[in-house]
C-alpha cells in the first residue's frame, strides 16, 4: 500500500515539474498592432518560456500559433529595436528548421528579461538550448561553428 502511494505522488510530481506552462489568456492572445504587442508583453514571455522548455521536434497547434505570436510579437514591437541576425537563420535550415522560432522565443525572453544587450543574450540562450541534448537540434557543422565561437567567446557575428 505504501509503495502504490509513493509511486502515485512521485508520478504527480514529475507531472507537475516537466515544462513551463502557458496561461490560459496567454494562449488566446494576437498580435496585430504594436498596442498589442505592448500590451500582452507579459503573456509573451510566458510564450517564449515555453516554447524554450520543449525540444525542437515538439508539436502541437498551440505551439504553432505560439512560435507565430513570437514573430508577430518581434516585428511590431515599438519598445525594442529587434534585428533578426543572418547568421543564425542560416542555422535554421534543414534537420534544424523549427530551430527558428526557438531563436526568436531567445530574442523575446532576452528584450522582456531587461538585457542590456539582449541581441548577445538571445544568442546565449540560443547556445544553451542547443547544448542540451534533450532538445534534439542536430550538431551541424553551421551548428558546430557556433558553439566553438561562443566557447571562445568570440560570437559577435551571431548578434550584430
Amino acid at each position: 500500500m505504501r509503495k502504490t502511494i509513493f509511486l502515485g505522488i512521485f508520478a504527480l510530481s514529475l507531472s507537475s515539474v516537466s515544462f513551463a506552462q502557458v496561461s490560459e489568456s496567454c494562449k488566446s492572445i494576437t498580435i496585430e498592432t504594436s498596442e498589442d504587442a505592448q500590451k500582452n508583453e507579459a503573456c509573451m514571455l510566458e510564450i517564449a518560456n515555453f516554447i524554450l522548455s520543449h525540444h525542437i521536434l515538439y508539436a502541437s497547434d498551440e505551439y504553432t500559433a505560439m512560435n507565430k505570436n513570437t514573430l508577430r510579437w518581434i516585428n511590431r514591437t515599438m519598445n525594442y529595436t529587434i534585428d533578426i541576425n543572418a547568421n543564425v537563420t542560416a542555422l535554421c535550415k534543414g534537420k534544424n528548421e523549427q530551430l527558428l522560432g526557438v531563436f526568436h522565443a531567445a530574442l523575446v525572453k532576452a528584450a522582456l528579461s531587461g538585457a542590456t544587450n539582449f541581441h548577445r543574450e538571445a544568442i546565449t540562450i540560443l547556445v544553451e538550448y542547443i547544448s542540451n541534448e534533450k532538445n534534439q537540434v542536430k550538431k551541424t557543422g553551421g551548428i558546430k561553428k557556433l558553439l566553438a565561437a561562443y566557447k571562445e567567446n568570440d560570437f559577435s557575428e551571431y548578434y550584430q
